[in-house]
């Protein structure tokens, strides 16, 4: 059937009545005044053509009343409408999709995003359209942000876990799991190099939010731990056949975990904080355990073993045990250093390993929305209101 800016009513359209007043509550009762409809211009059937839209398009009428495109195109659709045109033409003259006509009134709480209008994206959006008016904008709005920054690919794996999106899910979390498949592409930067496990299509929910969760912690421990121990408390030496060797970088620890297959890298954040070091105990080159030293608080000059642990986190035989204290014996007890690392320090580093995202997003017009992560706050709900 073809449907023409004339037609009042579009296919299962219900209530006349009801999608009125909804109608009213989404767009506001001054809205339609901002089209400054010239009767002389436009005529009696032209204008109301324009206000039929309420009823058979209600997006078209929203994005006309909000300042949706260039005054040029918004000039040129209303032009068409008071023509008589197709309503799939006026929408490709404004640039707006027309699969967005499933959208009620009561859905247009605030600006419409830019958003595909391809045919795979239609067939695959609109079946998945939320039930309750009030989420189908602030799930569209975070589509169209997966899909400008991180491809469709990224977009229809979140389009397929619902749950994962705003407004279920909160929007900082799923901000942090968009960052997480943002750098799953980018393996070269450092947010992606401490991804253990990078985002694919087959991922499921529940490993995203684990994985997600854990790449977190990681980051968190990279700012920590900057670019490393100011010192490392101890000198590498030899005992007993063992060499056991500083972690002195994010990068030590990172190799380190992935030689030992332990989970010691997400608790880089308690590094960080300068009271603990790491050291690796390794027979012939081969790490074989790993060794966590900390400060005692009525103690402040002894460290102490935190922990011992072989490869998969097992426990360390009794000969590196012996091995560990041996070493120990032969060092110097002297001031350890245990100050923080500067906050500003911190921050820098912060900008540095965000900048990727960010600027990939500042390219979009949408460099706001992960800011608050460049700078360790959580981002906020973004408000949505009627323009």
């Amino acid at each position: 059937m073809v449907s023409r800016c004339n037609q009042t009513r579009p296919p299962n359209t219900g209530d006349v009545g009801a999608a009125l007043d909804a109608q009213r509550l989404a767009f506001g009762s001054g809205s339609l005044e901002r089209l400054d409809l010239n009767s002389e211009a436009f005529g009696a059937d032209g204008t109301r053509a324009i206000h039929d839209l309420a009823m058979s398009f209600p997006a078209l009428l929203f994005a006309l009343t909000t300042g949706y495109g260039t005054p040029e195109r918004r000039q040129a659709c209303l032009t068409a409408i008071v023509g008589g045109a197709r309503l799939k033409t006026a929408a490709e003259i404004l640039g707006l999709p027309f699969w967005l006509r499933r959208l009620p009134a009561a859905a247009l709480t605030g600006p419409l995003p830019t958003l595909p209008d391809d045919r795979e994206y239609a067939l695959a959006v609109v079946p998945a359209l939320p039930k309750s008016p009030d989420a189908m904008l602030p799930w569209l709005d975070f589509l169209s942000l997966a899909d400008r920054l991180a491809g469709r690919d990224v977009c229809l794996w979140f389009l397929r876990n619902p749950r994962l999106t705003p407004p279920t899910a909160q929007p900082s979390d799923a901000l942090w799991m968009l960052a997480w498949a943002f750098f799953a592409k980018h393996p070269g930067t450092l947010a992606g190099r401490v991804q253990r496990r990078s985002w694919t299509t087959r991922v499921g929910s529940r490993s995203a939010r684990e994985e997600t969760a854990n790449w977190r912690k990681r980051i968190e421990g990279v700012l920590a731990l900057g670019s490393g121990f100011p010192n490392t408390w101890f000198e590498d030496g030899r005992a007993m056949g063992h060499d056991i060797v500083a972690l002195r970088s994010p990068e030590d620890l990172f190799a380190e975990c992935a030689a030992m297959r332990n989970c010691l890298d997400l608790y880089a954040l308690r590094l960080g904080h300068m009271r603990s070091r790491l050291f690796s105990v390794r027979v012939r080159g081969k790490a074989i355990a790993t060794l966590e030293l900390g400060l005692r608080n009525d103690e402040v000059g002894v460290p102490f073993i935190v922990q011992l642990r072989g490869i998969a986190n097992r426990r360390a035989g009794p000969q590196v045990w012996q091995a560990v204290h041996a070493w120990m014996g032969g060092q110097s007890f002297a001031h350890l250093d245990r100050a923080p690392r500067p906050k500003r320090m911190s921050l820098v580093l912060r900008r540095e390993l965000w900048a990727p995202l960010t600027e990939a997003a500042a390219a979009i017009g949408m460099g706001q929305r992960f800011e608050p992560l460049a700078l360790g706050r959580s981002p906020a709900s973004r408000k949505i209101a009627a323009g």
